[in-house]
């Protein structure tokens, strides 16, 4: 983390409102996540902060945009990368950090040119957050837990009969052996699948999501990592979207985490993926599985029966 987001926490993280159980943190959350959903321009957002500072009759949040922008102004290129693509045929153009003006991108496939203003306002782009980034900060949180899990399940050997978690799996089992992890090396599952985001509106979104496989199950998912998300008319073309999470997962490299006074050296490795049939069949470029040829477990053709 940067000194800047460290200070920030430190400031805003356990200090309270005047006379509220809401943090500082909590009021600047519920502020953003109220600018989203209403559209505020940013005068209008210097508007906000400049009544809720009055009303308390103190700066108990940032004072301007400015100040609330810097918060993560810093982390930005670290933490999120827009991706753009063409719309007409889905070539990847390029990834940045911010949405700068005036820059312009060409498709080679299409061979058209393509401004940086026109991709966003036609939502020709998806983001990616940074996985490597997200799994430090949760392992700051979680990370003695982990530590306890791994060594646990390292140390006492597999009683054949009980299965209780996907680390009881056979496979699990036989893919650390194969591999050769270490005891300190941890897995995960990834999933994505589409959800409504309007009742009145055929626009989706696919939040890419990553869970930790060897942490307690309640735990696992109370902490789960969103490393990216899609928000379109269209469903996200797998080998654009995907390949896009293959190519960030590999440059997680070593994770360097401290638990139990230990320095661990661990490496991430992505063991299963969940989702539900029409996902599948995207991701292992096949057929559905109503269609010629479109099972996932073997090579038959399959018939037509009463139209189905």
């Amino acid at each position: 983390m940067c000194d800047e987001f460290e200070a920030f926490l430190h400031a805003y993280g356990a200090d309270m409102l005047p006379h509220q159980n809401t943090t500082k943190m909590q009021a600047i959350l519920l502020v953003l996540t109220y600018i989203v959903t209403a559209g505020l321009s940013w005068r209008q957002v210097d508007g906000l902060l400049i009544l809720i500072n009055t009303l308390f009759g103190q700066d108990v949040l940032p004072r301007t945009k400015y100040m609330l922008r810097k918060i993560w102004k810093n982390r930005q290129e670290y933490m999120l990368r827009l991706h753009f693509f063409c719309a007409t045929c889905f070539e990847h153009l390029d990834s940045r950090a911010y949405a700068s003006k005036g820059n312009t991108f060409k498709c080679n496939t299409c061979n058209l040119t393509l401004t940086q203003e026109k991709l966003i306002s036609s939502g020709s782009f998806f983001v990616m957050f940074n996985l490597k980034q997200q799994l430090q900060i949760m392992l700051k949180h979680v990370g003695e837990t982990l530590y306890c899990r791994l060594r646990k399940l390292s140390a006492v050997p597999r009683t054949e009969s009980v299965y209780s978690d996907i680390t009881d799996g056979q496979l699990y089992r036989m893919l650390r052996d194969k591999l050769r992890l270490r005891w300190s090396d941890f897995t995960i599952t990834f999933n994505s699948d589409g959800s409504p985001a309007f009742k009145s509106s055929k626009s989706s979104v696919w939040p890419l999501q990553v869970m930790i496989n060897e942490l307690p199950i309640r735990t696992r998912w109370c902490n789960l990592i969103v490393c990216g998300l899609w928000f379109s008319k269209v469903h996200p073309p797998v080998p654009l979207f995907m390949m896009s999470f293959v190519h960030m997962f590999n440059e997680v490299g070593e994770i360097v985490w401290k638990a139990a006074n230990t320095v661990v050296n661990s490496r991430v490795y992505a063991v299963c993926c969940v989702a539900d049939s029409p996902a599948r069949a995207a991701i292992l470029n096949g057929k559905l599985f109503n269609g010629y040829y479109g099972c996932s477990w073997c090579l038959k053709k399959g018939e037509l029966v009463n139209g189905h």
